[in-house]
């Protein structure tokens, strides 16, 4: 058994080809890892590995399928003898959906845009016995971008106060603060002796008052010699050094119990921000790209402009309660589950010439595309802007044009797609 869950579904299938051979097993292993390293540096191509490996029936002669054949053969020297010159397209699909599941598993960015890609291909598509491995993928990693979308969407539900921690002297020693009584008691003596003798040649038998302020000044001067003495030797004791490495650590902990309390109140007001803004696109029914209620638009111009300018609201990441509240508003602004259609009834909307003038001003002109595959949302840009004819559809996408399809999962599919697109920029 490998890390990798979808490559050993694939294997036990024996859609490698490889029977149990486990020399062959750990050469394909290598091609996957490479498909891995090509993904990090270039995080575009999950888009297009994506929509060539779901694609059973992907052309033989398409320059990515053909390009992961030469990666297999490098370890694998002789996988054209043993698949007699023919594409092995199964294999070779199989290493390119592994290298994908093992990316996704370890980046986020690569899994939203493995998630939003395959998602939007997978209801257009017959899988046949390959659908077991194809649902393990976007099962696993659906359910790891919903919980990564919670989290970001959610609010904090205690009370957001700075758990900052008492300070306390560690390791840090006071010396001792003593007084010299020796010496105290010499000082004492002397003062005394010193006002006895003064006394004597006075010969007077009481102490005058001048005796007593002078036995005062003479006394606290040893004692304050004295007191000195034992303050000075208790303050060489003190490290300032580790009183103020204690006093910086205790400060340095404060600030990051503050740091972290802002940073969850900050997600908690983007959380309600985005909540609001999502009711008031519902409520509001407008489109701020037209300027119109979508209840004056043709209905067939809506999956396209309600997608486009939700996605305006909306981070990278998105919980799936964002799609039904896309299909929701679309179903109330059109009065109900619209009838079925087939994808090449939707896609002949992007090409009548009354509706090219509204869309264009939604759909951007050019979008992220692969060469041999795009998405079906960039097939309908570049229908949209006379680059493509809709008959081209199954060539672009793959995707058959008599598939039934409902115009309220086109706009989650178009709503995927621009968050995909997105994505992938930022990653340029």
């Amino acid at each position: 058994m490998s890390v990798n869950p979808l490559f050993d579904l694939w294997h036990e299938n024996d859609f490698f080809g490889i029977g149990d051979d486990d020399t062959r097993r750990e050469q394909l292993l290598k091609a996957v890892g490479d498909l891995v390293k090509l993904f990090k540096k270039t995080p575009s191509q999950i888009r297009c590995y994506t929509l060539v490996a779901l694609d059973a029936h992907v052309a033989e002669d398409s320059p990515l399928l053909v390009a992961t054949y030469e990666v297999i053969k490098k370890h694998w020297p002789g996988a054209g003898g043993k698949f007699r010159g023919a594409m092995p397209r199964q294999t070779v699909r199989g290493v390119m959906l592994s290298a994908l599941y093992e990316r996704a598993a370890e980046d986020m960015t690569a899994l939203k845009v493995l998630y939003y890609t395959a998602s939007g291909y997978y209801h257009f598509a017959d899988f046949g016995s390959e659908q077991p491995a194809i649902e393990l993928l976007l099962e696993k990693f659906g359910s790891e971008l919903e919980v990564h979308a919670v989290a970001e969407w959610s609010l904090e539900q205690t009370a957001l106060t700075p758990q900052i921690e008492p300070f306390k002297l560690s390791g840090f020693k006071f010396g001792s603060a003593k007084v010299d009584n020796d010496k105290l008691r010499v000082e004492m003596t002397n003062s005394v002796q010193s006002l006895e003798i003064e006394t004597a040649y006075r010969n007077t038998q009481e102490p005058s008052a001048d005796w007593y302020e002078n036995f005062g000044i003479k006394a606290s001067a040893g004692i304050t010699s004295a007191v000195e003495t034992a303050l000075q030797s208790f303050s060489q004791s003190l490290s300032t050094v580790s009183l103020e490495a204690e006093v910086n650590k205790f400060f340095g902990s404060v600030s990051k119990a503050i740091t972290d309390t802002l940073a969850k109140s900050h997600q908690s007001l983007k959380a309600v921000e985005r909540r609001s803004q999502l009711l008031w696109w519902k409520e509001t029914l407008y489109s701020t790209t037209l300027r119109r209620s979508y209840r004056d638009l043709d209905a067939a111009l809506l999956p396209a402009v309600m997608a486009v300018e939700l996605a305006k609201l909306v981070p990278d990441t998105i919980p799936v309660s964002v799609d039904f509240l896309l299909t929701d508003t679309y179903r109330a602004v059109v009065g109900g589950k619209p009838e079925p259609q087939t994808l090449a009834d939707l896609v002949a909307v992007f090409a009548v010439d009354e509706n090219r003038a509204a869309l264009r001003q939604s759909l951007p002109l050019v979008m992220t595309a692969c060469a041999e595959r795009t998405t079906l949302t960039a097939f309908l840009t570049q229908v949209l802007h006379q680059h493509a004819a809709p008959e081209q559809l199954q060539d672009r996408t793959g995707l058959r044009s008599d598939h039934p399809a409902a115009p309220d999962q086109l706009a989650v599919i178009l709503l995927h797609d621009l968050l995909t697109d997105r994505l992938l920029a930022s990653r340029l």
